[in-house]
């Protein structure tokens, strides 16, 4: 049905592991015409951990799922490229072997990227750190007034970008490049899309569907949004066998290291939804900024002593005058009376 989607509000594409046909996106072209709103979660590169679990290295290629066309015609283009960034995640390594078992210890792995929000919007604003895996660079193009862009993650400014096909190597948490490598500045990876869009299909009706009676084409979209990040796994939980069953972690939670819990997942991707509904007054609910009261150190310092003596003292004290209160005022009153 060319109107599939038109019951929903916000749709989100995560991750399209095989090519998307012309018809599949006419569809998602005239439901965005119609104003429906969209979530991007798309990767130009195919690359996995599992690539590297039985080789220490794999070549990293263009992965096509059809669909840049669309992007670059709204605005935004992925670059096949994938970034390492030295603030990154880190994961197991095998150092070496003690009693026939290898030992892991944790290194720096610069194909994970650890985003800390830049507050550019309210989608962004107070969120915490953000897991990224593979992530590729976005340029937006075009001069389309009518389109307002706005970057909501990037990389940190000690970043770079590794051009097809990549080389995806574990020695690099032996051997660390050269941090000078790391000077090509922040790298945008996700990007908000407001406005009127143009057709991907004006004047061309994919041959598939050209002779459909429920076709209502635009060739201009009403007001309206969309998010491309260029990582599909922003969104994706890990997975633990539990004897016979499959149990997910919770979102951001990391396999390797409890340490590692990345919130900003859950937290991005909730607010991205939100956004797209129109919902920015339950953003900004979830995300308002509670200001901890800190200690003065210098007081601490100077005063701690006192206080604590101060603290322990006086409430005995306290105790005891009011008991000898009520102690004595008894006395003479029931005295006077016998």
């Amino acid at each position: 049905m060319l109107g599939a989607l038109d019951d929903y509000e916000a749709v989100v594409i995560a991750k399209p592991n095989s090519r998307v046909s012309e018809k599949d996106k006419f569809i998602i072209d005239q439901y965005i015409m119609n104003g429906g709103k969209v979530l991007w979660l798309v990767e130009w590169m195919q690359m996995d951990m599992d690539s590297l679990a039985n080789s220490a290295s794999s070549v990293a290629l263009i992965k096509d799922p059809n669909i840049d066309d669309l992007l670059y015609n709204y605005g935004v283009r992925i670059n096949p490229d994938l970034i390492q960034d030295v603030n990154c995640l880190s994961i197991p390594i095998a150092v070496n072997q003690v009693n026939g078992n290898p030992s892991f210890e944790p290194r720096p792995w610069y194909f994970f990227p650890a985003i800390l929000s830049g507050n550019s919007h309210i989608i962004n604003e107070n969120i915490s750190v953000l897991r990224t895996q593979f992530v590729s660079s976005i340029d937006t193009v075009g001069e389309n007034v009518n389109i307002k862009k706005t970057p909501l993650l990037k990389t940190s400014r000690f970043s770079r970008s590794l051009g097809v096909p990549v080389n995806v190597n574990l020695d690099i948490v032996r051997q660390p490049p050269d941090p000078k490598l790391f000077s090509q500045g922040a790298k945008t990876i996700a990007v908000l899309l407001e406005g009127e869009f143009p057709s991907n299909f004006d004047m061309r009706i994919p041959a598939e569907i050209v002779m459909s009676e429920d076709i209502q084409f635009k060739n201009v979209s009403v007001p309206t949004k969309q998010i491309v990040v260029s990582d599909g796994d922003v969104i994706r939980n890990y997975v633990r066998k539990m004897g016979t069953r499959q149990e997910p972690f919770q979102l951001g939670a990391d396999k390797y290291y409890k340490n590692q819990f990345t919130p900003g997942n859950k937290e991005f991707i909730l607010n991205c939804v939100n956004y797209l509904c129109g919902d920015e007054d339950i953003i900004s609910l979830r995300m308002r900024e509670i200001k901890l009261r800190t200690f003065d150190h210098s007081k601490v310092t100077e005063q701690g002593q006192f206080w604590m003596i101060f603290n322990a003292l006086v409430p005995v004290l306290i105790i005891l005058v009011l008991g000898l209160t009520v102690y004595f005022t008894r006395k003479i009153r029931y005295g006077k009376k016998s």
